[in-house]
């Protein structure tokens, strides 16, 4: 019969004691290191590890390690770089500080390869003090006098190498939370780096962390520069958050020598809640065992777990929920719109704020790009802009005095209560704003139009929006502009027509301008590019065009069917990533 022991989730931010959901990109890095020391691969990969905080990239990257040092290899951890637009010469200098008998074997602590810093094998601690003697940092800086950055990190780096050899089977960098990698454009010199010193027959893995909970840094990561680095010899590997299945999964395997169970459908709540955040599953593990111990309860339900919520949201607001909150609360227009999105269930459409606040659109527009670029609201699917979590809603809407409205948006993306059956039941349609020169491009028009119909053959809820359609509709007293504004910014997808003329002689076009609105509302993935293969184009367009190369990529079609198939195809992907909330 099992019995209470110490609890077994951790309300911290230190890597879990077992890592759920993984498995598959575990099997993969053993495969690759694998191949890397049996000579199979001269150069491996060097995973690159996305996500947002708290989703268990430290924790991955700890595992590799720790699986790195059961092959002979000596884990190197270089924590991260504390300040803002460190130079290049400073990251340098900062990795191979990391080269130093005390953070090498913190290094092997933290990846808890060994229990007690004591237990290092022979190879690894003669390892460790060859590195010592070679006084990495102090080398770097005196050969900087005499040569570039760039050839001294790789002299340093080689010398490193070579007084391991023998004893080492490799030596495996772990780059924590390296967004400055990429605030410095530093991915391209990182990978051509290692690449050099791994062709060369030194042997270097490395394993990469990257936070994109930030608006800021996920569009700089999908850079064509950045993209290129990282996915080449650097394979990007995004973690996302737990499925429902993941979750029950996670209880289980916490649970399974404890005398305490938590029923099916709290565990489909809890899911609703946290939205299958791992950092947020550790805490909520924690508090319902530590309930469930001081009141000798075998079992968790969900009146039981009533009283234990509040416990939850407030270790939460302490230690998770400020990193997004802060920086906005001391704006009190930017407080009353994550107020009111949290007062009504998590989500609410750029039209549904626009009428309940009272205070002037472009303010509104203005404030969501905000707190979208700090990660407290996400533009999904059906015209919503969401809070990150429901958690978080329940938490902000209480600290800030709101009443929680007891019908929760049950076509919110991350509720299990009402799941898609049809196409329009269950959740709303996801709008695409089609923009084009409308005269020359109604054929064109009318395609992307009757692929959207066809997509709603599938069951798949998508709606198209056009200008021709609805210009009849137009409220008294307002302009054109305006309620092509207000319609874009109640849409989710943005799809442009490019056909062969500018469509204004002089100033912006209408077309133009609805793009580079499209460009502040719109995530890159959700901005659909589509040029019509025509022999002559005027002039102002083909510049138009220039630009737009220069900002994401577009798709090039020959004719109204090729055009439908691509949107089709293009939607169906969408869906599925972005907008389908049964993922």
């Amino acid at each position: 019969m099992s019995t209470w022991a110490d609890n077994p989730f951790r309300k911290t931010m230190a890597p879990p004691p077992i890592l759920v959901g993984r498995n598959n990109i575990l099997g993969e890095f053993e495969e690759n290191l694998s191949q890397f020391t049996s000579e199979m691969a001269p150069t491996p990969e060097h995973y690159t590890v996305c996500g947002e905080y708290g989703v268990g990239k430290t924790s991955l990257l700890y595992k590799f390690g720790q699986i790195a040092y059961k092959n002979n290899f000596l884990p190197v951890l270089v924590n991260q770089l504390e300040g803002s637009d460190p130079s290049t010469n400073k990251i340098l200098d900062h990795i191979i500080g990391s080269f130093n008998e005390k953070s090498l074997r913190d290094g092997i602590a933290a990846t808890r390869a060994i229990k007690n810093k004591g237990d290092i094998t022979p190879n690894i601690q003669e390892s460790i003090d060859s590195i010592k003697n070679l006084e990495a940092g102090k080398k770097y800086r005196e050969l900087c006098e005499s040569y570039s950055i760039g050839n001294s990190f790789s002299m340093v780096f080689k010398d490193i190498w070579d007084s391991v050899r023998g004893n080492a089977g490799g030596i495996y960098l772990i780059l924590d939370e390296a967004d400055y990698l990429i605030d410095a454009g530093m991915p391209l010199w990182i990978r051509n780096m290692f690449f050099g010193l791994n062709m060369a027959d030194y042997k270097y893995m490395l394993g990469v962390s990257v936070r994109l909970d930030k608006a800021k840094t996920r569009e700089r990561f999908k850079d064509r520069e950045v993209t290129a680095a990282f996915g080449r010899h650097f394979p990007i590997k995004t973690l996302p958050r737990f499925n429902s299945e993941n979750t029950r999964t996670f209880f289980y395997e916490y649970l399974k020598n404890a005398p305490l169970t938590i029923s099916p459908h709290l565990i489909s709540k809890i899911y609703e809640l946290t939205g299958g955040h791992p950092y947020v599953l550790q805490v909520t593990g924690w508090h319902a065992y530590d309930h469930a111990y001081e009141n000798d309860l075998n079992k968790m339900d969900e009146n039981e777990f009533s009283g234990v919520y509040p416990k939850i949201l407030g270790e939460l607001g302490d230690n998770f929920f400020n990193y997004y909150y802060t920086g906005f609360e001391d704006n009190e227009n930017k407080r009353e719109i994550v107020l009111k999105i949290c007062e009504n269930g998590g989500a609410m459409s750029y039209r549904e704020l626009k009428s309940e606040m009272g205070i002037p659109e472009k303010t509104i527009s203005s404030y969501l790009s905000m707190l979208i670029e700090n990660g407290v609201l996400r533009r999904v699917g059906h015209g919503k802009y969401t809070v990150f979590l429901n958690a978080f809603s329940d938490y902000y809407a209480k600290k800030w005095g709101g009443e929680i409205k007891s019908k929760r948006n049950k076509k919110r993306v991350g509720s299990l209560e009402k799941p898609l059956d049809r196409a329009g039941e269950g959740v709303e349609p996801v709008k695409v704003f089609i923009s084009s020169r409308i005269d020359e491009l109604k054929g064109e028009r009318d395609a992307v139009e009757e692929a959207i119909d066809e997509l709603r053959e599938e069951n798949l809820p998508f709606e198209a929006w056009r200008w021709e359609k609805e210009e009849e509709t137009i409220p008294s007293g307002k302009t054109a502009d305006e309620i092509q504004s207000e319609e874009l910014k109640d849409s989710d997808v943005y799809l442009l027509i490019f056909g062969s003329t500018y469509g204004a002689e002089s100033g912006i076009s209408p077309t133009h301008k609805e793009f580079e609105e499209a460009k502040l509302e719109f995530d890159k993935d959700c901005i659909l590019v589509y040029v019509k293969n025509v022999e002559r184009v005027d002039e102002r367009q083909k510049r138009w065009l220039e630009d737009i190369e220069k900002q994401c990529t577009y798709k090039a079609f020959k004719d109204v069917d090729e055009l439908n198939d691509f949107v089709k195809n293009r939607l169906r992907y969408l869906w599925k990533d972005k907008f389908d909330i049964n993922q």
